[in-house]
């Protein structure tokens, strides 16, 4: 790729992750504790489902810590998630998981690219507000510890 292909790429990924981040910024506390539930409910099915498949535990640790990918696995993951949301978004059963799975494929753009992480920061500090709302969402258990813990 290109210096200039990659350019163009990182604009695309901002624009894209700017804007989920503004859409998580206009939901309330309670919204974004459902999303985070269903980020995690979401998560779960796609990593049994892919593992099944699969036979690896690879997509559980893209989506559980993308920090520690090698760049071109995750970037093998970004490539799959990307194919798999129309996909979910086409079938009117699954079509509310793609918000759900935005959450982690956000994440691990953002720990991918560099020019993304503020931006994936900034995502995660409008989700943090629907911490105390979320059922299922554990911050020590999803990895971020720090998360929610001045709330």
């Amino acid at each position: 790729m290109s210096d200039h292909q990659r350019q163009e790429l990182i604009g695309r990924l901002q624009t894209s992750l700017l804007m989920f981040s503004k859409t998580l910024h206009g939901m309330t506390a309670e919204e974004l504790g459902n999303l985070l539930d269903l980020a995690v409910q979401v998560r779960r099915v796609y990593v049994v489902t892919i593992e099944r498949k699969l036979g690896s535990d690879e997509v559980a640790r893209a989506l559980r810590d993308p920090a520690s990918l090698d760049e071109q696995i995750a970037k093998k993951w970004i490539m799959q998630i990307q194919q798999a949301m129309p996909i979910l978004g086409g079938n009117p059963k699954t079509k509310h998981w793609v918000t759900g799975l935005a959450v982690w494929f956000y994440s691990l753009l953002a720990c991918t690219y560099p020019e993304l992480r503020s931006l994936g920061r900034s995502m995660w500090l409008e989700l943090e507000r629907g911490v105390e709302h979320s059922k299922d969402f554990d911050p020590v258990q999803e990895g971020i510890p720090e998360l929610g813990s001045a709330a």
